[in-house]
């Protein structure tokens, strides 16, 4: 069933209680009940900082879409939201405040077809007196902030019965006020309740039930509760012991819908129990039964199910009274339920989740997608996401960019500036020095293939003696899967252990200050940091900066910190090999995709009927090889004799094996003490 969760244009989320706010009375002029008629109230159309006030057994009808109050209290009325009204509080609103508030002036609201209230604070029906909710088919609450309140203290008698529509209990509020202490009612006679799917929510919910309080049909029916696991919510309803299809304030396409239901057991074991069944799409008729010859479309029959044929953007309402003792003259009189026909949205399923990697750097594969719908329908395959082609980390911590000083092993984390590669202005400059960097959170996927990488500085100084010197630099990285923080211990930098790869880096004269230079492409260093076993994304990679000695440096760069230029920070930037993803036919249902880029896809799958649209996505997990992919999933078992881990029982192991072969790593000391 589809729900419509209707909100106002440009609502704010007030915060409660608003001080001084003006009161109005709803005092309608005679035949005039419309809420939107300045005249019909004392002091003018109510505000969002006002109070409206109701204490006469007035009928008040909301038929705008601007209709607005900071508190309601609201005894009598009824006050009626309908086709097209929208009706938003923002502080409470509460229906049966007083004790006085009962019978003719118990607070009474109508939700009807088309009609949405909004509650962006405390909705409660009956606090100390007697409150009614009503909604109808068609009729929407939007509850967003705090809680509904079902009879809300010891005294309070609150009512509130689903004749269908739907009440979204939304984030922000919960279910705690379904369970109260005073008289209260829940009662689906169609129509849903939604909840957010949270512990605490399936706990209020299963305590009402179990007190009574939320029931179905006056108590004769079944409450069904149900999870969407997908939008994480508890769906809510009630089921007549009839089992009414279809269901209850359901939605059918147009054409000829079957209507069936269960019989009930009859008085007499083994007897018949004949039915008749009335069916029509003006509920007035229904309800009066003025011609009831008219609607009557079975007749005293034992039969479960009748075809009728029904049209487009059209509400039905039926009805099945039972002869459970066949020789009665009359029947037990049944509900009245009801569906709408409409054109339904079509139905797309985008096919399973997929696992796999790459080959010689891409990947081909089907979408092998099914999509239904009653008549034509156009489909289009779009992304919803990728992993970044391009990514950008700059530094963020002062302590992520440090010096140290090669003489004495010196480290200086959090300076003003990095001195590449000597610290001291001079001809030559002096005090040689190595720089760390290290980027955090790097969303960059295990065994990633790299296109272009840089690291890039902006200049700090360009009047210091030596800025124009040369200045030749080695790029290495730490050859660590997730490099450690820089510490305040002698040679923190340069006892790392770093990469194989490296790069030379010559800087050019610094002339202009803000100026920034970017280093020679270092992927190589980037790939073998992030191809090690236990690289995962999020983890870091720390650049490390010295001096070529194959060319030694006679000048020095002074490039901005963190400390000293948070928005000037060294920055790495990452380019990923491969293209974009390329589907193949993307208005077709069974396609190919082709992918070159690691790491998760989603693609979605839409259909379009010409005014309904369905829609679902597909995950795509691509790895760098079969191994990485068959560890992701959540079945998987290594076979014990893997002890690289590379998926393969073979010579590597048994190195790995003979390497250790006899160790003997029990305890010797027959009373260790652990430290």
């Amino acid at each position: 069933m589809r729900t419509r969760i209707v909100l106002c244009a440009g609502i704010v989320l007030c915060l409660a209680g608003v001080l001084h706010a003006a009161t109005t009375q709803w005092a309608p002029l005679p035949g005039n009940n419309l809420w939107s008629d300045p005249l019909n109230w004392s002091a003018g159309l109510p505000t969002s900082s006002d109070k409206a006030q109701y204490n006469q057994p007035a009928e008040c009808i909301v038929d705008f879409d601007g209709a607005v109050s900071n508190q309601i209290d609201l005894a009598g009325g009824p006050i009626k939201i309908v086709d097209g009204g929208v009706l938003t509080h923002y502080n409470w609103f509460i229906a049966g405040y007083g004790a006085g508030d009962v019978g003719e002036i118990a607070g009474r609201v109508e939700v009807h077809d088309g009609g949405v209230l909004n509650s962006m604070q405390r909705l409660y029906i009956g606090r100390l007196g007697e409150g009614h909710l009503t909604v109808y088919e068609g009729g929407t609450v939007n509850i967003l902030g705090q809680n509904l309140h079902v009879a809300q203290t010891a005294t309070g008698v609150g009512v509130l019965t689903l004749e269908g529509g739907t009440v979204n209990i939304l984030e922000g509020s919960d279910a705690h006020g379904l369970r109260h202490t005073g008289n209260a009612s829940i009662d689906f006679r169609g129509g849903t309740i939604n909840l957010r799917d949270t512990t605490q929510n399936q706990d209020y919910l299963t305590g009402a039930i179990g007190d009574g309080i939320v029931k179905a049909y006056g108590g004769v029916g079944e409450v069904i509760v149900e999870t969407d696991a997908e939008l994480g919510t508890i769906i809510v309803r009630g089921v007549h012991p009839l089992k009414p299809s279809p269901r209850d304030d359901g939605l059918v396409p147009p054409g000829d819908v079957e209507l069936s239901w269960v019989l009930p057991d009859p008085c007499v074991p083994g007897q018949p129990v004949p039915v008749d069944v009335y069916f029509t799409n003006d509920l007035t008729a229904l309800q009066q039964f003025t011609d009831p010859a008219a609607m009557q479309v079975v007749n005293k029959q034992n039969v479960t199910s009748v075809v009728m044929q029904t049209q487009t953007k059209t509400r039905y309402y039926w009805a099945i009274d039972t002869y459970v003792d066949s020789a009665a003259e009359f029947p037990v009189i049944g509900p009245i339920f009801s569906f709408i026909v409409d054109n339904l949205p079509p139905e797309v399923d985008a096919g399973n989740d997929v696992v796999t990697w790459l080959v010689d750097g891409f990947r081909t594969g089907n979408l092998d997608a099914t999509v239904f719908d009653h008549g034509d329908y156009t489909m289009q395959w779009t992304v919803v996401s990728e992993p970044d082609a391009v990514i950008d980390i700059q530094i963020a911590n002062g302590n992520d960019d440090a010096e140290q000083h090669v003489g004495n092993g010196g480290m200086d984390i959090g300076s003003s500036d990095l001195e590449l590669a000597n610290e001291d202005a001079g001809d030559p400059a002096t005090d040689e020095q190595v720089i760390g960097l290290r980027f955090v959170d790097v969303p960059l996927e295990n065994g990633s293939l790299v296109a272009d990488a840089y690291v890039e500085v902006e200049v700090d100084k360009v009047d210091k003696q030596g800025s124009g010197a040369p200045v030749n630099l080695i790029i290495e990285g730490e050859l660590a899967p997730d490099a450690a923080p820089f510490e305040d211990v002698a040679n923190n930098i340069t006892d790392r252990a770093v990469t194989t790869a490296q790069v030379k880096w010559s800087i050019p004269a610094w002339t202009e200050r803000d100026a920034k230079f970017q280093s020679p492409n270092i992927s190589s260093i980037i790939m073998e940091i992030n191809s090690q076993r236990f690289w995962a994304p999020g983890n870091a990679i720390v650049l490390i900066l010295r001096d070529d000695k194959d060319a030694p440096s006679t000048g020095l760069r002074e490039a901005e910190s963190c400390n000293g230029e948070a928005a000037a920070a060294p920055l790495l930037h990452i380019d990923l090999a491969g293209g974009p993803v390329v589907i193949e036919t993307p208005t077709a249902e069974d396609t190919n995709v082709t992918l070159s880029v690691l790491g998760e896809h989603v693609l979605q799958l839409e259909a379009f009927d010409g005014e309904y649209t369905g829609s679902d996505t597909v995950m795509i997990n691509v790895y760098r090889d079969g191994c990485e992919a068959a560890k992701s999933l959540t079945d998987y078992e290594p076979s014990p004799g893997d002890l690289n881990g590379d998926c393969v029982v073979d010579d590597a192991d048994m190195a790995l094996l003979q390497e250790d072969w006899l160790q003997d790593t029990s305890l010797t000391e027959d009373w260790f003490k652990v430290e």
